[in-house]
């Protein structure tokens, strides 16, 4: 059974992320990559991904049986979309009504793309063998962030993974509309391995 729940971990994380912040603030921001910084983005990146689940629960589940059912599609868009953005950016800048709008078009890809990463953190949270028995959303989300954040950690590999959920959360966000409806855009045949959705 998974609940919303998370007051005294939600406090932790808090109290993380102050801890964190005040290292950083004694090596001079030196720290960055290091411990205090691990923290510190574990704190922000699970901090965001728990608004979410609070204010829009709904659409991240609707995200989250995207993501189960085709990712390999849902990738493919992402990608897609990503490499559309670039194009739009370079004709938007060379207005000056469009560079207002380039200003704000990609902190908002950003935080779409945060959206989908929530739901990618939950599926792993809710998958990994670690709190078994009564667990809170809170809990679920919290392991799959740090899941995440070790295996971005890792050289190479690390930063590819990371883009490919990259790719794949804003693919979903596309394609559900943010989430706005449970079925997303037709899948062509032959691409991506639909799975059952979490339960």
């Amino acid at each position: 059974v998974v609940s919303m729940g998370g007051q005294a971990l939600g406090a932790s994380v808090a109290q993380g992320a102050v801890k964190a912040a005040q290292e950083q603030k004694r090596e001079g921001g030196g720290g960055a990559g290091g411990l205090a910084g691990f923290l510190l983005r574990f704190a922000v990146l699970f901090g965001l991904g728990f608004v979410f689940m609070m204010f829009a629960p709904q659409r991240v589940r609707l995200l989250e049986q995207e993501i189960a059912r085709a990712p390999a599609v849902d990738g493919i868009a992402g990608f897609l979309g990503f490499l559309a953005l670039l194009p739009a950016t370079v004709l938007l800048a060379l207005t000056l009504i469009g560079i207002p709008v380039v200003v704000l078009m990609w902190p908002l890809v950003a935080l779409v793309s945060l959206f989908g990463l929530t739901a990618i953190a939950n599926l792993i949270g809710a998958r990994l063998p670690f709190f078994r028995g009564r667990r809170t959303q809170a809990l679920v989300l919290a392991v799959g962030t740090f899941a995440l954040m070790l295996t971005s950690l890792i050289p190479v590999l690390g930063p590819l993974v990371l883009t490919v959920a990259a790719c794949i959360s804003f693919g979903a966000v596309l394609r559900t509309r943010l989430g706005m409806r449970g079925g997303s855009l037709p899948t062509p045949d032959g691409v991506g391995t639909p799975t059952q959705p979490m339960a």
